[in-house]
């Protein structure tokens, strides 16, 4: 049992091994489940068959990643096609020595699978989706999305409804994080309302890494240095089709600054002064952080929405569960906790019976 938290290491050995155990045998369960009716698709086509399963209850079309073998020797590029023969939009990521990674824009309907061929070709994929890039300005119809010099987006303008999202740049935070007695367990209210004592920023390292007819992703590269230097790389992706609603960041941080609580802050141009946010099983509104009420849990999802309701901004999230909202047009996503440890705390993970 760890959901108290005050455990020894190894008990987070065992929950890891096990989780990772039921997750596999959940994985194993859906794979052949649709193993078995990936049986009885018809799956001849001219290339090779890949069959795409969406297990939602809405139909949907996002971007596909697949690696793709080729034991007779890899090809120049592929490029793909639906179950009626039609072209899709697609590109080579990336190529080993028997095999590729390709992505692709896939509609599939809800619960349910398709079939897509993959086809050997001697020029790459050239439908046109809107997607485009000019220095640091990218687009893909949807949204127009601008960095500035310092590796911050500064602007996301939504070509729909002709509207900006931002008040301000999406900015990385770094505050204090000092609990002198749950550093393991405590946020303290001051660490969070007070001014960051820092930010990632410039010099920045940005550049494109993806370009092609499904996606478009710019990347940026920062490091922080105090005593330590902390890396950040984040992968910012528009995509083409059914996915151009979401704006994707990919965050990959080789973090070593102690005493720290990262923070990714979206100041909106939308305003409330309540949120709502995502409880798995239902949704719960509320306020600005109070001193009863400002490191938050939720689970995929908070949202402002403005108090006219006609213009919202959600914030989507798929591992991270700490949020706060210290006004009211900006919500902010913990990424790191590392709390600072006095020379006389021996275990910041086991902090004994704590208050209630």
């Amino acid at each position: 049992m760890i959901l108290p938290g005050p455990v020894s290491p190894a008990a987070y050995e065992f929950s890891w091994n096990d989780e990772l155990l039921s997750l596999n045998q959940f994985a194993s369960i859906t794979q052949n489940a649709v193993g078995g009716v990936c049986q009885l698709l018809d799956t001849q086509v001219t290339g090779q068959p890949v069959v795409v399963y969406n297990p939602l209850d809405m139909p949907r079309e996002d971007i596909v990643k697949a690696t793709i073998y080729f034991p007779s020797g890899l090809p120049a590029v592929v490029r793909v096609y639906d179950g009626n023969g039609i072209e899709v939009p697609s590109q080579v990521i990336s190529k080993g020595q028997d095999h590729m990674t390709i992505l692709f824009l896939a509609a599939v309907p809800s619960v349910g699978v398709s079939v897509f061929d993959i086809r050997e070709s001697e020029t790459p994929c050239t439908i046109d989706t809107g997607l485009s890039i000019t220095g640091n300005t990218f687009s893909n119809g949807r949204y127009t999305v601008t960095i500035d010099d310092n590796g911050d987006i500064e602007s996301i303008y939504d070509l729909l409804n002709a509207h900006e999202l931002l008040a301000q740049p999406l900015r990385l935070e770094l505050l204090n994080d000092y609990s002198p007695s749950w550093p393991a367990w405590e946020v303290l209210y001051n660490d969070v309302q007070n001014p960051p004592y820092s930010y990632v920023s410039a010099p920045a390292d940005i550049k494109v890494v993806e370009s092609g007819p499904a996606r478009i992703t710019i990347e940026v590269r920062r490091t922080f240095v105090n005593e330590t230097t902390s890396t950040f790389i984040q992968r910012i992706s528009l995509s083409a089709g059914g996915a151009s609603d979401i704006i994707s960041v990919e965050n990959l941080v080789d973090w070593q600054t102690q005493g720290t609580l990262l923070k990714a802050s979206f100041p909106l141009a939308v305003s409330n002064s309540e949120a709502t946010y995502d409880l798995g099983m239902g949704t719960i509104r509320r306020g600005n952080n109070q001193s009863n009420s400002y490191e938050i849990p939720a689970q995929w999802w908070a949202d402002i929405t403005d108090n006219s309701g006609d213009y919202g901004v959600t914030i989507l999230n798929d591992c991270k569960y700490g949020w706060d909202k210290p006004t009211n047009n900006t919500l902010r996503l913990t990424l790191l906790h590392t709390p600072a440890v006095s020379s006389n705390y021996t275990d910041p993970g086991y902090p004994g019976p704590g208050p209630t």
